[in-house]
């Protein structure tokens, strides 16, 4: 087995072992080994089938599927078509909706959640059926059509409605920063623009990771197990004077004078 491959295992095993919430001690003793020797075996990511299947086997996940979530990574986003952008961003209220079924909510927990009507619920599913983004069956339940995570255009026509949900998730997480799960860095520091450089590759790579880790859990883990985490990082010049305009002061013109 290739190192790419090994590694590809274990990071696998890792995502696994954390939505699952079972530590190193914890898996130490379902397979009747030490502590240390599962942190060894981790470490120099020993890849004996035999011992990857008693591994799985422990941890309740199929050794295929963890195969599979090594083997498979993430694939590029897909965008929607342009007139379905063009009609989700005339009808802000629709495009809602099918944030929130992306989200894996169903009609009746969006129904709970916003206090929409059944009538309501019935008309914006109607709406996305017609664009081709869901498909519904005789007894109301439905399935996506289209590819997600799905690329977001942000020239397109719902770029005006992204800017302002990000706006206003940053709003929140900077209202709500400290709370449990909630994260919130803002520095300005003056560099060189090599180094600036270096950080917007560090960033890509960074989301590179989250793009794969989540991958491998989606594939790993019961929907029901799974959150939906969002991180909008800008990294960029900083110019303040041309976002902020100081007003003259307010006794200047009697000072002149």
């Amino acid at each position: 087995m290739s190192d790419v491959t090994r590694s590809g295992v274990f990071a696998a095993l890792r995502s696994a072992l954390k939505a699952r919430g079972i530590t190193y001690a914890e898996l130490a003793r379902r397979l009747g080994m030490s502590e240390p020797s599962v942190k060894r075996l981790f470490q120099q990511q020993d890849c004996k089938l035999s011992r990857l299947a008693a591994i799985c086997t422990a941890i309740d996940l199929p050794l295929e599927t963890l195969i599979e979530a090594s083997n498979r990574p993430a694939g590029p986003s897909v965008p929607l078509s342009h007139d379905a952008e063009r009609h989700l961003a005339a009808y802000p209220s629709l495009f809602y909706f099918l944030l929130f079924l992306m989200d894996r909510f169903t009609p009746q927990q969006i129904a709970r959640e916003t206090g929409l009507s059944q009538a309501s619920i019935e008309l914006y599913m109607r709406d996305l059926d017609r664009l081709g983004i869901v498909e519904r069956d005789v007894s109301e339940r439905y399935r996506l059509l289209i590819t997600t995570p799905v690329a977001w255009r942000w020239t397109g026509p719902l770029a005006p409605i992204l800017k302002r949900i990000n706006q206003d998730f940053v709003g929140w997480a900077a209202e709500n920063a400290g709370e449990p799960g909630v994260q919130f860095i803002t520095l300005s520091r003056r560099m060189r623009a090599d180094s600036a450089d270096m950080l917007q590759r560090e960033a890509d790579e960074f989301a590179e990771r989250i793009r794969q880790t989540a991958h491998r859990d989606q594939l790993m883990s019961a929907d029901s197990e799974l959150m939906t985490a969002k991180l909008t990082l800008a990294l960029a010049p900083f110019a303040f004077h041309r976002m902020r305009r100081i007003d003259e002061h307010p006794q200047a013109g009697s000072r002149a004078s």
